[in-house]
């Protein structure tokens, strides 16, 4: 996917970013499309889906705002999402990550798979999870936030669905508090239900999201240096034979693996309800 603003316009193939998306990357797509229908698999229209957003996303931030990275190639953290979505959605996934269902007359709750109720505390519910919504940060007008492309990109809608159902409020409109943070909403607006996940972009997940964020992040660090040097390997002839270097390097694959494993811990987080006037 080619930025319009920040592509090399001096490359030695190809002359600008909209003849290099559309006789390129565009051809190259419906190749890929191709091949999967004839093999009966799963595809991503990474290359599409790129083209939609980033028009979007330059009309709400400005031709400043790339998408595909500051070379116009190489995508930024909000350019990941836009694949991590294309992805997830090719891969049939269907974004639920949880359902609070909440009487606050009859102080009765049901949870969905994931989550379960810790207690009933005045005006609100305690509530233990193990299931994670997807959490962001930064800027939004920042090409390195995942939160502007927000604006553009129905992940949440679709693929990051935290519900929150709340019935026997005492008054047409109700403060809720999810940890320090609070938004008010009207009682029939709870009653039909809201999205934490997009109600509240700042939650009691956000920090243990980073760390299982950051744990991943460096697994995966570690196996690209590794599958460099693999490479690098087999350009100086190796061809299979038995390697300390690499039974080391896979020990260590999975030692971090385990480590990131062991970050997703179970996260307590209180929401209160308070009637508004």
């Amino acid at each position: 996917m080619a930025a319009s603003d920040s592509f090399d316009k001096n490359g030695p193939v190809w002359t600008n970013a909209e003849e290099y998306n559309q006789r390129t990357l565009r051809d190259l797509a419906e190749i890929t499309r191709e091949v999967a229908a004839q093999e009966g698999v799963r595809f991503a229209d990474v290359h599409g889906l790129f083209c939609k957003v980033m028009e979007k996303a330059k009309a709400r931030f400005g031709p400043g705002y790339h998408v595909a990275g500051a070379d116009g190639v190489h995508p930024a953290a909000n350019g990941h999402l836009i694949i991590a979505y294309a992805f997830l959605k090719a891969l049939g996934c269907e974004g639920t990550i949880g359902t609070y269902r909440i009487d606050l007359a009859a102080r009765q709750a049901t949870l969905s798979e994931g989550h379960r109720l810790l207690s009933f505390v005045d005006g609100g519910v305690e509530i233990e999870s193990i299931r994670y919504p997807f959490c962001f940060y930064g800027e939004p007008n920042d090409s390195e936030s995942t939160r502007g492309i927000l604006e553009v990109l129905p992940f949440n809608a679709e693929l990051n669905r935290l519900q929150l159902i709340v019935t026997g409020t005492s008054s047409s409109r109700v403060e809720v508090r999810w940890g320090k943070w609070s938004k008010i909403f009207d009682a029939a607006e709870l009653a039909n239900g809201v999205n934490l996940s997009s109600e509240f972009l700042d939650n009691p997940f956000s920090g243990p999201f980073k760390a299982v964020e950051n744990a991943v992040s460096k697994q995966q660090q570690y196996e690209a240096i590794g599958v460099h040097s693999i490479w690098r390997s087999l350009a100086n002839g190796w061809r299979g034979r038995e390697s300390s270097w690499d039974k080391t390097t896979l020990e260590r694959v999975r030692e971090l693996e385990s480590s990131a494993r062991a970050a997703v811990k179970p996260v307590s987080h209180t929401l209160i309800f308070t009637p508004m006037p």
